[in-house]
């Protein structure tokens, strides 16, 4: 047995006809290849950590902006539940208030009625209690023709027909909701620039500048399975948008678009209009929170005029007044979709 020596190849303290080294040299290599190893993997953990906290930080961040996101859904949708509200409620007051017209209209007529009916008959009664048969006589065909007269009358007098709002207006809001839903769905794991959402292939969520406007005009024209598309927050300059209502003109895919809070103006929105005019496929436009006002409402109206697919139209916080809301109306008149 050696206590000095050891076999590098069998580490036995039986030496056969092997090299041998002093254990104290042994020990220190076997330390040195130990605490290389171990500093390996305290370097694979260093690392680990570090995509742990990195990760943190990336759930973190979409944790909030997905707040962010929801929030501002949250808001549109209610100021969409409200704006529908007051709309319904408006027009139930204005259904009440022509029924009740027309009921006491009607009543007035009955009234009238049986207010000749008395008068006719206490004067029948009074001749018979008189026996002034003469009298009687006389008033016979002034009797005749009355009987004759209120019959005719009262059969052209029509009931009224109380109106009946019809529950798939309702149903309105309620697909409104549902596709806001969608929309926002293919958001959530995104991020703000254009070029890495183009990979959505039937959602796309974005700013848009000058600056990115081709990759949203690109996606319009090439992306053929892209039905919908949100821009929100952007203050999107005239050539830009010029650029993007020319791709809105020919595309035949997208069936909801989303423009809210765009700084959109009463130029854009003409351009917008015209390609409402070609389009066959969009069937949901949201403008909400823009500056669209009553020019802007007429070039709108202009084009459902023209157009028989959309048939969602959001238009919240546009400043549009009296005379734009009468520009709507009148078209909406003619549009039977919407």
């Amino acid at each position: 047995m050696c206590e000095i020596l050891i076999c590098r190849d069998c580490i036995l303290f039986e030496h056969k006809n092997h090299d041998y080294a002093f254990v104290h040299d042994v020990i220190d290599e076997l330390k040195t290849k130990f605490d290389n190893n171990f500093q390996l993997i305290q370097s694979i953990l260093n690392h680990g950590f570090k995509q742990v906290e990195t990760l943190n930080i990336k759930v973190n961040h979409i944790k909030q902006l997905n707040q962010t996101r929801i929030n501002e859904l949250a808001k549109t949708i209610r100021q969409i539940i409200d704006d529908y509200e007051k709309t319904v409620i408006e027009q139930i007051e204005e259904n009440t208030n022509g029924d009740k017209k027309q009921i006491a209209e009607y009543e007035k007529h009955l009234q009238n009625q049986q207010q000749n009916l008395n008068m006719r008959r206490a004067l029948c009664e009074t001749l018979k209690l008189t026996h002034n048969h003469t009298k009687f006589l006389q008033f016979k065909q002034e009797l005749l023709g009355y009987i004759n007269k209120a019959c005719v009358d009262l059969d052209r007098l029509k009931l009224p027909i109380a109106t009946n709002w019809d529950i798939d207006d309702f149903n309105k809001l309620k697909e409104n909701i549902l596709q806001f839903e969608h929309v926002n769905e293919a958001t959530q794991h995104q991020s703000d620039d254009p070029s890495n959402k183009i990979q959505s292939k039937h959602y796309l969520s974005c700013e848009v500048s000058n600056d990115n406007i081709n990759v949203v005009t690109d996606a319009l024209r090439n992306n053929k399975p892209l039905t919908k598309l949100t821009i929100d927050g952007s203050e999107i300059e005239d050539d830009a948008f010029q650029q993007l209502a020319h791709a809105l003109k020919f595309n035949e895919t997208l069936t909801t678009l989303v423009l809210g809070k765009n700084d959109i103006e009463v130029e854009e929105v003409k351009q917008l209009a015209d390609a409402l005019k070609y389009n066959t496929t969009l069937n949901m436009l949201v403008l909400s929170t823009n500056n669209i006002g009553d020019d802007g409402a007429q070039f709108l109206s202009d084009a459902l005029r023209h157009n028989n697919v959309l048939t969602t139209l959001g238009l919240s916080n546009n400043e549009i007044k009296a005379e734009g809301a009468d520009h709507l109306g009148n078209a909406l008149r003619e549009n039977h979709v919407i």
